[in-house]
């Protein structure tokens, strides 16, 4: 779509009511919080009575208003319900028949979540999976076979999303995902966002929300979409405290201890979090390549065992306090941070044979890893309600400073074939400490005007990533510095965005637009090697959303979005990274950003069945790639950027209802990829189709037991010049309730039949390997939680924009 075009339709849906105005509502009101403010997003539903049936449902706009159109005559009762609050229904009423005049209902107002929401009927109970345009939800805050894990775990089972055996996301067969914590981005990936989501205890989290086609108002970076986990938090008076304790093993053992609550007064809210874990586990692994044709090609055969200790404490403070004589105003400040430390010893042989000549000989391999990580996250906020009318003003400002080291060393002994040395030992030591600043600030602005929904908003970010890696050698008996595999990079980056978005409802369809503008300058200077790379860009990122109700029972949505994808910062880095003596990765300088077009249409039945389908193609995708050095029998695995990806895609939701006592949640999830991978005159176009199915069971026992067994399973899929093999795992848990619904206890089993391994091979002819690594997967865990005070749910989300690009 050309800009001016999208800009037009920005400025026809701003334009006041035309003589095409759609009718008023047959059936309409307001929701409103305790405190008379407007509640925009409560979720309304229509109940026919007498049987309760679900008739429409709809959500509230910025002024808290609802509106049923077609509405047949009857008697029915109004329902609303938000996250955090709790229900409200209104009293039963009798719609005549149509022609005659409108209904309008006394208004409905929320009050802060007080029951249990065991004590909710099934009429109230939150839906698994929920869906509206270019975003899925999945609902977790009840979830038994999730007991012991983290948010790593809770995400390897989300539908759609996929971790290599790199500790790398990918979603939807694309590794250019985001993720977000309540809304505000991690700014990690590779091994530092994996060591923050297994610090994560799975208990703490509400939902994962899966946004393929975020609108104008989220950054335009991660062109496979986002992911944003939600956290617990109470709002309602008085305190909320979750005491939790786990406690797991497999072949080594695990503990989990958090502590989650606040304490709310009519102005102040106070909250925060402290959490422990502890996993020891392994990875055994082994991995098979070719290097050369036969008969003179030569082969390296691997195997190791890697135990690995994983511990850590995350901890998060804040407070919002609310201003003015009507509480319209608030202002917050939020501290979060982590100190991590994850170590690893690993040894194995490499066997090398020569097939030309038939000579074999055996590389033995140690190596030791350990790296601290830190970081520290503020935020100052402040939302301002303008008027009952949803017009409101919010601004955030926020620095974060991460900081990580890993250092120890790789060693190697050649061996004869008698397993006596035939050459020195060699061993390389490193430090590669890591230090990324990223300071932000943001302003936006929700303005409805004569029915149209207004926004904007503009933002500065600015980042530095400073990676100082160090290699020194050992000859005869010290070491001495190798400046030739050393790297010192310091890379820069600074982007300014703005952003108008609008949406009206014209009838039965709602029509959302926005448009966005990313300015970005960057510079990365190899300062070992005096060599500066800059770049400055200007993008525009249209999104377009459009939804039609067809009558009471059927939705359909439609959604096309522009996003772009930049290099990850440490990607850019050059220095090299051993993973043995014949093995290493590097990043690479040159790599451009990655930009893509995303359309989505969904269709939804009795606002339960879900069917959404996908396509996009991506221009310069991002992928890992690899070559092999036929003089030192080296693999170096790199980043590239690809000619295009085309990708193709169909989830569908399913949930049923076996018996009163028994219920289903099915996601089936086809997708297709193709790559472009040509290099001259060489064409090289991998494609595959892959199945996702996920079916979770839950069943309601006697004695007030909860059962639930959930069962993944994802065939092959493409990911960049790698197949991914088969993944399947059976998970099952257990809960029961004690204490006048104060203690919960879980008892959980993961991956039962011990079929988690991550294995593969690669498509690309210059990169002959396959490998097969497995770990200690199957667990069985047992968590304690106590509730003291009201019901822990879903947190305010706090948006920062910057890419989770810190390696």
């Amino acid at each position: 779509m050309k800009p001016f075009l999208l800009v037009t339709l920005l400025l026809g849906l701003s334009a006041g009511p035309t003589r095409a105005q759609a009718p008023a509502p047959r059936l309409s009101g307001r929701v409103l919080e305790a405190s008379g403010q407007p509640l925009p997003g409560a979720t309304v539903r229509l109940l026919h009575l007498p049987d309760s049936a679900v008739a429409a449902a709809t959500q509230t706009d910025p002024a808290g208003r609802y509106g049923f159109g077609e509405v047949t005559a009857g008697r029915y009762l109004v329902q609303a319900t938000a996250v955090g609050q709790a229900g409200a229904r209104s009293a039963a009423f009798a719609l005549p028949p149509a022609g005659n005049q409108a209904l309008t209902l006394p208004d409905l107002r929320l009050r802060p979540e007080a029951a249990r929401l065991k004590e909710v009927t099934v009429l109230g109970e939150q839906r698994a999976v929920e869906a509206t345009a270019g975003k899925l939800v999945y609902n977790l805050d009840q979830r038994v076979s999730a007991a012991g894990t983290s948010a790593y775990e809770v995400l390897q089972r989300t539908p759609g999303v996929s971790i290599t055996q790199d500790d790398n996301l990918v979603l939807k067969g694309s590794p250019s995902v985001n993720v977000l914590v309540d809304g505000k981005l991690t700014y990690l990936s590779g091994a530092q966002l994996a060591a923050l989501l297994k610090g994560m205890p799975a208990e703490n989290l509400v939902r994962v929300e899966v946004l393929t086609a975020p609108g104008a108002q989220y950054d335009a970076a991660g062109s496979a979409g986002l992911l944003n986990l939600v956290t617990k938090k109470s709002s309602r008076p008085g305190y909320a405290l979750n005491l939790s304790a786990g406690a797991g093993t497999g072949r080594y053992p695990q503990t989990t201890e958090t502590a989650v609550g606040n304490v709310k007064t009519k102005r102040l809210n106070v909250f925060g979090n402290y959490g422990y874990h502890y996993k020891k586990s392994y990875l055994d692994r082994t991995s098979y390549r070719v290097l050369g044709d036969a008969p003179s090609r030569t082969t390296y055969d691997r195997a190791s065992f890697d135990p690995s200790e994983d511990r850590g404490h995350s901890y998060r403070a804040g407070v919002d306090l609310a201003l003015g004589p009507r509480q319209t105003q608030t202002l917050g400040a939020v501290y979060s941070g982590y100190a991590n430390e994850w170590t690893r010893t690993g040894s194995g042989p490499t066997v090398v044979r020569d097939e030309g000549t038939g000579r074999a000989y055996t590389v033995q391999n140690q190596n030791l890893t350990r790296e601290p990580g830190r970081n520290n996250a503020f935020n100052l906020n402040y939302k301002a309600a303008l008027d009952t009318a949803g017009r409101v003003l919010t601004a955030d400002a926020d620095y974060a400073h991460y900081r990580f080291n890993s250092q120890g060393f790789i060693g190697n002994q050649r061996l004869a074939g008698g397993g006596l040395p035939e050459a020195p030992y060699q061993e390389l030591a490193f430090g590669q400490p890591s230090i990324t600043t990223i300071r932000s600030a943001k302003a936006d602005v929700g303005w409805p005007v004569a029915g149209t929904r207004l926004s904007g908003g503009a933002k500065f970010a600015a980042v530095r990533a400073d990676n100082d890696f160090r290699y020194d050698s050992l000859v005869r008996g010290g070491y001495v510095y190798a400046p030739a595999l050393s790297n010192h990079f310091v890379y820069d980056e600074q982007v300014f965005a703005a952003y108008a978005t609008a949406g009206r409802k014209l009838g039965r369809t709602t029509f959302d637009a926005g448009l966005r503008l990313e300015n970005t300058h960057s510079e990365g200077n190899l300062l070992n090697r005096d060599q500066v790379n800059r770049r400055a860009y200007t993008n525009l990122f249209p999104t377009l959303t459009a939804s039609r109700a067809f009558g009471l029972r059927h939705q359909v949505s439609l959604s096309l979005s522009r996003r772009i994808n930049r290099p990850q910062y440490n990607d850019l880095n050059p220095a090299r990274y051993f993973f043995d003596k014949f093995s290493y990765a590097e990043g690479n300088p040159f790599l451009q950003p990655e930009t893509a077009w995303k359309g989505s249409v969904a269709y939804t039945y009795q606002n339960d069945y879900v069917l959404t389908l996908n396509a996009g193609r991506t221009r310069n995708p991002i992928a890992g790639a690899g070559r092999q050095n036929a003089q030192t029998g080296e693999l170096v695995l790199t980043i590239e950027n690809f000619v295009y990806r085309d990708d193709f895609d169909a989830q569908f939701v399913v949930p049923l209802k076996l018996a009163p006592w028994w219920t289903v949640q099915n996601v089936v999830d086809a997708q297709y990829v193709r790559l472009d991978y040509s290099r001259g005159a060489s064409a090289f176009t991998p494609h595959r189709a892959t199945l996702d199915v996920s079916s979770t069971h839950t069943l309601k026992l006697p004695g007030d037991v909860r059962l639930e067994v959930a069962a993944y399973y994802t065939s092959p899929s493409l990911a960049g010049i790698n197949i991914f093999r088969t993944y399947g795992t059976v998970d099952a848990g257990l809960k029961k309730t004690f204490a006048r619904q104060q203690l919960d206890v879980r008892l959980a089993g993961s991956d039962l039949f011990r079929t988690i391994h991550y294995w593969g091979y690669s498509l690309y002819e210059a990169v002959n390997t396959s490998y097969n690594h497995r770990g200690d997967t199957r667990r069985v865990n047992l968590n304690l939680t106590y509730h003291l005070g009201g019901e822990l749910a879903a947190g305010r989300e706090r948006r920062v924009e910057e890419a989770d690009r810190v390696k």
